[in-house]
């Protein structure tokens, strides 16, 4: 594995998946770009998750153009079904769950816009996983096993992820055929296959015999959209972030602009300092308050926007989190990857890819791919036929007409975990290793959850100095530091002086995780 010593020139790819990466790795070597490299290693780790992430599932990516110097936010979000009366209400049937998928889209109009491979060569590794078989792990297992229930009615999963009426055990070669077959016909028909071919007739007829309302009109009028991504100036940075309907990157923002008076860069880290955790703290539970992040008609409206990430917004943000300001907590996650890769040119994408639910969604598979059922987050749902509310996060950082940092994160708390990196990596500059690995708090999952006890203590490293966590006991300021501790994960690359790249992932158990180049 790579050490905090490595440091590569020529390209590098900061993945969750080790044969992701050596696949993204080989494509650069070859001779293709970060975007032909991300577009690989997705389609891998799409084959390879353990059901969580899915070649029906959402994609957002960050893209820059070294050659145009500019930032671009490619959107192939979830859409929700065309019918009004199609949306998921509680004991609804699972049908209704289901959404329209964007990552195939997404992941074709990269290759269209930037790449400089086919489709079909982009497909090629996923469809040797697929054929060739992955090695089940003890986590993959355990999540086969957690999500038995789910998967026993389907015949798709019973014969492959359920052996002799058991769970796929760790040490067995998993394959996945019918996933090479679906590969293979979107190599030779294009997106089309998917969006209005016979998959896509396959998937509105699953869905709709279990009580959905999808249509071949929602496929065929499903697009990918590149937009603008949002910017801030921090410390000597331009920061970007996700664009449209994506709030994640956005509270990032808004948190960091609230924070301003606290002065970040000249305070000791939040692992060492209770006014640090606190502030960072009261913040986060501050911003994961305002109402209209989570307002998709609010985000549409960019002067609106604009207006919250004003200094005068900020100030009194500042100042009503100087009071306890509770939010409560979620579930969880359990589902999502986050990938980056740059490559010798400068060319730099960081993309989080996702199935937006419990792994295997219902259970509902269409030749081997599952669906999501992240329809049940109706707090995500905006307009009939319109792209989801999305809390996915990401950040290039552009200095002298170069990027670093590169972050994304994923699950929960990812809103937390990708202020917490970007003030690590920028306010702090600590090195990407240091940046994942320095203990964290997190608490966002936008739901009023209350099946946990006293939801409203945000979650916090067990690895934090009791001392601090005593201090802030005191000051009415509670956490949770035992049991499923979700304090997101993602991963962080940085450019240094000499231009070569250093990179690292924040530790998840079950995953070879890591940063590689050459």
């Amino acid at each position: 594995m790579p050490t905090e010593a490595d440091r590569w020139r020529n390209g590098i790819v900061g993945s969750y998946n080790p044969t992701a990466r050596r696949h993204a790795l080989q494509t650069l070597r070859a001779g293709g770009n970060a975007f032909d490299a991300f577009v690989v290693a997705t389609f891998v780790e799409c084959v390879s998750a353990p059901g969580t992430t899915s070649l029906a599932g959402s994609l957002a990516a960050l893209v820059f153009d070294a050659n145009e110097e500019t930032v671009h936010h490619l959107d192939a979000d979830f859409n929700d079904p065309r019918d009004a009366a199609g949306a998921w209400s509680p004991g609804a049937p699972c049908g209704r769950a289901a959404l329209v998928p964007g990552i195939v889209a997404g992941l074709d109009a990269l290759l269209q816009r930037y790449g400089s491979i086919t489709l079909t060569e982009a497909v090629g590794p996923a469809i040797e996983v697929a054929e060739r078989g992955l090695v089940i792990n003890d986590a993959y297992a355990a999540i086969v096993e957690s999500r038995r229930h789910v998967l026993e009615p389907s015949a798709y999963a019973r014969s492959t992820l359920l052996h002799n009426d058991g769970p796929v055990q760790p040490g067995v070669e998993l394959r996945q055929p019918e996933v090479a077959r679906f590969l293979a016909q979107l190599a030779a028909h294009g997106t089309s296959y998917v969006y209005g071919g016979a998959w896509g007739d396959a998937m509105v007829a699953a869905v709709r015999a279990q009580g959905g309302l999808i249509t071949s009109e929602d496929l065929t009028k499903y697009r990918a959209n590149w937009i603008p991504p949002r910017t801030l100036h921090y410390r000597e940075y331009d920061l970007h972030t996700f664009g449209g309907r994506t709030f994640g990157g956005l509270s990032n923002f808004v948190a960091l602009r609230a924070l301003e008076p606290a002065d970040l860069q000249a305070r000791p880290h939040a692992t060492a300092s209770a006014d640090t955790l606190e502030v960072m703290v009261r913040v986060s539970q501050e911003v994961a308050a305002e109402e209209w992040l989570f307002n998709f008609r609010r985000l549409d409206d960019a002067q609106w926007v604009r207006s919250k990430l004003a200094a005068d917004y900020a100030r009194e943000l500042w100042h009503r989190a100087q009071r306890a300001h509770p939010r409560p907590r979620g579930p969880a996650g359990h589902h999502s990857y986050h990938l980056i890769v740059v490559d010798k040119l400068g060319n730099a994408v960081a993309g989080t890819h996702t199935i937006a639910s419990d792994p295997w969604g219902d259970g509902l598979f269409v030749e081997g791919v599952p669906l999501t059922n992240a329809g049940t987050a109706t707090e995500f749902a905006t307009a009939p036929g319109e792209r989801r509310l999305s809390g996915l996060c990401a950040h290039l950082g552009l200095q002298r007409g170069q990027v670093s940092p590169a972050a994304g994160t994923f699950h929960a708390s990812l809103l937390e975990a990708g202020l917490q990196f970007v003030v690590n990596a920028i306010a702090h500059r600590l090195s990407p290793a240091e940046a994942t690995g320095r203990p964290r708090f997190g608490m966002m999952a936008w739901t009023d959850d209350e099946s946990e006890t006293d939801p409203t203590r945000p979650w916090l490293d067990p690895a934090y100095d009791p001392a601090i966590v005593t201090t802030l006991h005191g000051r009415g300021l509670e956490f949770v530091q035992t049991g499923e501790i979700d304090t997101g994960h993602g991963v962080v690359l940085a450019r240094q002086p000499d231009g070569s790249w250093r990179g690292a992932v924040a530790a998840l158990v079950g995953h070879d995780g890591g940063a590689e180049g050459y």
